[in-house]
Parts: C-alpha cells; sequence; structure tokens
C-alpha cells in the first residue's frame, strides 16, 4: 500500500491559530521597493582594472583641472620634487627630482602649454667639488666628504649623479699584418715594425670611440628603506670601461696569424680591417683608456654597462643598521676571492673528547676541530652552485 503524507493532526488553540494567521500574512506579503532599489533589475557588472584606472585618471585630470581654473601652480620642495596643492588639499608630484615628470605632471603643462621645469642643468660640473648651482642661483649639495676622506652621495646628489656620465676614448694596441702569400698555412703575416694603438669605431658600433660610463655604483635594495647609492671612484670607473673594452675585443673575430721574427703562429682578434692589411689587437700591451668629457647628461644606459651587461660594480657594500660590527667575521670584508670558503672553514666545527693525563690522573677533556677542509668546501660549493 501506499502511505500518503498527511499533516498529523493538532488541535487548534487560540494562540496557535493567531500564531498560524500571522505566518500565512507574512509569507503572502512581499516587501515593497522604494527608490533606486525599486528600478534595478539586475545585478551590477564589476568594473575591471583598465576602467577602474581610466576612472581614477578621469578625477585626478579633473581635480588638476580645478586646480589650474583657481589659480594654483606647482612649488619646487626642498628635496627638488615639484609638487601641485589640489582644492582638496592633496598634494601631487609633477616632476620628480631627477626632472622626469609623472603622469600628472605631464598632463599639467600639457594643460598649460609650456615643457616641465628643469631644477638645475646636469651637464655643470661641481663647484669646490660637492655643489651644483640650480636655476634659482642658489648653491645644492650633492655629496659631502667622510672623515676617512671618501665622499658620500646625498638624496639630491642622487639624482644629481643618476645621469650624469663620464665619456672616455678606448685605443686597443695594434699589429699591423699583411696578407700572407700563397701556399701558407696562415692567412696573415705581422708586420715587424708597426706598433700602433687605433681606437674602433665603425658606423655599426659606437661604444668604444665614446664609450661612457655612470657615477653610480649598483647597490643592494632594501624594502621600506631609501638607501643612497655609492659613488664611484675615478679608478673604479676607469676600470670599468677597461673591463667593458677588453669584454668586447674578446668577442670579435679571430684571424690566425704568423710572426715573422720568430715564426710562431697563433690566433689574433680582429681590430680594424683596412685594406689590403688588417690590424690586430697586441695583448702584450695595455688598453689606453683617456677621459674626454665629464659630467655628460645622458638618459640612455651607459655603454659600457650595455657591453658588460651588468652595472658598475666590485665594491662591498653593507647597508648600515644591518650589522654590528664586533659580530663579522674578520675575513667578511677580505677582498681574495675566498671569503665565504674561509669563513666557512674556520666556523664549521665539530666537537671530540680525548683522554689526557693531568694533575696525576686522567681526564676526558673536550676540544673543536675542523669538520672540513678548505678543498672540500670548495668542491662543495662548485657542486651546488
Amino acid at each position: 500500500c501506499r502511505w500518503s503524507e498527511q499533516p498529523p493532526l493538532v488541535r487548534l488553540t487560540s494562540p496557535l491559530m493567531l500564531s498560524y494567521e500571522k505566518q500565512i500574512i507574512m509569507s503572502t506579503t512581499r516587501p515593497r521597493r522604494t527608490g533606486s532599489n525599486a528600478r534595478r533589475t539586475a545585478p551590477r557588472r564589476a568594473m575591471s582594472a583598465d576602467q577602474a584606472l581610466t576612472r581614477a585618471q578621469e578625477r585626478m585630470n579633473s581635480s588638476i583641472d580645478a586646480a589650474i581654473n583657481a589659480g594654483i601652480t606647482g612649488q619646487l620642495q626642498k628635496n627638488m620634487n615639484v609638487t601641485l596643492k589640489l582644492a582638496s588639499g592633496k598634494s601631487v608630484r609633477l616632476v620628480s627630482a631627477d626632472g622626469v615628470p609623472t603622469r600628472e605632471g605631464t598632463y599639467y603643462y600639457s594643460e598649460l602649454g609650456i615643457d616641465p621645469p628643469a631644477i638645475f642643468p646636469y651637464e655643470q660640473g661641481l663647484e669646490s667639488g660637492m655643489w651644483v648651482r640650480g636655476f634659482d642661483g642658489n648653491r645644492k649639495m650633492v655629496r659631502r666628504m667622510l672623515p676617512d676622506g671618501s665622499w658620500q652621495v646625498t638624496h639630491l646628489g642622487a639624482s644629481y649623479f643618476k645621469y650624469n656620465r663620464d665619456e672616455y676614448k678606448v685605443e686597443f694596441p695594434t699589429r699591423k699584418a699583411w696578407p700572407e702569400k700563397k701556399n701558407r698555412r696562415t692567412e696573415w703575416r705581422l708586420d715587424p715594425v708597426t706598433f700602433d694603438y687605433i681606437s674602433r669605431d665603425t658606423a655599426n658600433n659606437k661604444l668604444l670611440m665614446k664609450a661612457t660610463v655612470g657615477k653610480l655604483k649598483d647597490r643592494w635594495a632594501m624594502p621600506r628603506r631609501v638607501l643612497i647609492p655609492l659613488l664611484a671612484t675615478d679608478a673604479e670607473r676607469e676600470q670599468h670601461v677597461r673591463d667593458a673594452a677588453h669584454a668586447w675585443i674578446r668577442n670579435q673575430e679571430t684571424r690566425k696569424v704568423r710572426d715573422t721574427h720568430t715564426g710562431e703562429e697563433r690566433e689574433l682578434y680582429v681590430v680594424l680591417r683596412d685594406s689590403p692589411h688588417w690590424f690586430f689587437w697586441d695583448e702584450t700591451r695595455p688598453v689606453r683608456i683617456t677621459l674626454k668629457r665629464q659630467h655628460i647628461y645622458d638618459r640612455s644606459n651607459p655603454t659600457t654597462d650595455e657591453i658588460l651587461n651588468r652595472p658598475l660594480r666590485n665594491f662591498f657594500a653593507i647597508p648600515d643598521g644591518c650589522y654590528r660590527p664586533w659580530d663579522l667575521h674578520p675575513q667578511s670584508l677580505v677582498k681574495n676571492g675566498r671569503c665565504a670558503i674561509t669563513m666557512l672553514h674556520t666556523c664549521f666545527l665539530e666537537r671530540g673528547r680525548k683522554r689526557v693525563y693531568e694533575n696525576g690522573r686522567h681526564k676526558l677533556k673536550s676540544y673543536y676541530t675542523y669538520t672540513m677542509s678548505e678543498a672540500e668546501i670548495e668542491q662543495d660549493m662548485d657542486e651546488i652552485f
């Protein structure tokens, strides 16, 4: 048989009847919509990131237009940033200290029909070795001398030296070579009396005739902290150019050349082709580096960085506040290429016990010995890295 589902029989009293009628009335009555909710029939679609960015830019442009109509102009701050104070009280940066206009600054000055202002001429040299002259006529300090005689860049100096370049001329020591006679294993023979220095510059490669190098060295970046970059010395900049010259010449083609004095045959790098003779790099003599111009304002990457595919470095930099001098290992700042191996060797110890005879009786004393030798540590490091 089939079971029929029927509600249980309940005796309805007066309180139960009143409650039952109230539930029926509440279930049949719909809430009345008022205002904007009465017309809305579908949920609003979420806004995309591009639409949100466009609307934010439109709101910012409207605030800038209101400031222009109110006669508010940009102000030069002490940190050499140009800012604009809006009607809402919020300040907007128009031009950074390095002279680069922001998006808001580009819109602001385009509405005014003028170019973004320059804070000071970046091509100027240093006054008294530490000052530059701004367009307002006042001197701005870009670096200061420390008690140990080294130079420290100021916050304003970081903007000044950021695009400040020095230009060097690179000359390679060369040997002239003539085409070899027929039936010879070599293609060229060296001239016995020609020892010239030649600067390599062609229409396709102008990296070494006017080799540029930056003033600041690469440094670690730490979140939530502004680090002042380090200023490279003259010797470090010159060495950076020399490294770039060696890296460039070792990427050139080679030819087998015969030395007429010794009869030795070897592969030499080609520096310049000048028909009917060629010039080859003489590795026995140093590359000549000559400073041509200083304080060149150039926003492009230095040519030496492009050749080496790295910024100017070769230095030790430990950010202030990130170490305690008394906690440093004595070998941590030794520049010999084996500081890490030596520190691991001296710190990686194991404890042992040995029996000794002391004061008329035998004792067990603890001692520490090196766990691995420097050669073993170096071999493990090579396998890891």
